[in-house]
């Protein structure tokens, strides 16, 4: 094939490509082998630098990274625990609802990608006026959260969750921007896309 091709984006994992597969009216670049047709395709939906993927997970952020380890003399090996019991449920949680996100979407990522996430942290009772008051917030209540869970104990617990149904492997996580603030709907923002290699 001669011509000139228009660049245009992989349907399966969001690359620029120059050469690809027709899949009832789809792209695919090689590695998305299918009925084996070239086709010339303007682009699509895809972004400049790749697939976006976004979503909130509700519920109460739980760190991750803190482990207990202790000897079991019965099988007389050495467990090794979260020491946050939380960890596991919020874990499940952020898996559930990123395989929601991935509907539709055929492929791990295995290139750099930018992990934007807002943790929104439940507020203590002390933000909050006395009496007739119990419900409204004191002008005095920070927005930011500072007090513990630790950001990036909290970005490795979502780090971990989302391996290998958002990315193949955490590492890909090439550039990260956290935030952590107070907020009455509890849960985490997470936004990811694809960087420039």
């Amino acid at each position: 094939m001669t011509e000139d091709l228009k660049t245009f984006c992989c349907e399966g994992c969001g690359s620029w490509e120059e050469r690809g597969f027709c899949n009832k009216n789809n792209f695919y670049c090689g590695r998305y082998y299918t009925c084996g047709s070239w086709i010339k395709k303007e682009k699509n939906k895809c972004e400049d630098n790749g697939m976006k993927i976004d979503f909130f997970v509700p519920g109460v952020p739980a760190p991750g990274g803190s482990k207990r380890a202790f000897f079991n003399p019965k099988t007389k090996r050495v467990n090794v625990v979260d020491t946050c019991k939380r960890n596991k449920p919020w874990r499940s949680q952020v898996s559930a609802f990123a395989k929601d996100a991935m509907e539709g979407k055929s492929i791990i990522i295995e290139k750099p990608v930018l992990l934007n996430v807002t943790f929104v942290m439940p507020r203590p009772k002390n933000h909050y006026g006395t009496g007739k008051n119990s419900s409204k917030l004191k002008s005095s209540s920070p927005l930011m959260h500072i007090k513990k869970p630790d950001a990036t104990k909290l970005l490795r617990a979502l780090e971990d969750a989302l391996t290998g149904i958002i990315w193949k492997d955490d590492a890909y996580v090439a550039r990260s921007i956290v935030e952590k603030k107070y907020g009455e709907k509890t849960g985490a923002h997470v936004e990811i896309s694809l960087l420039g290699e």
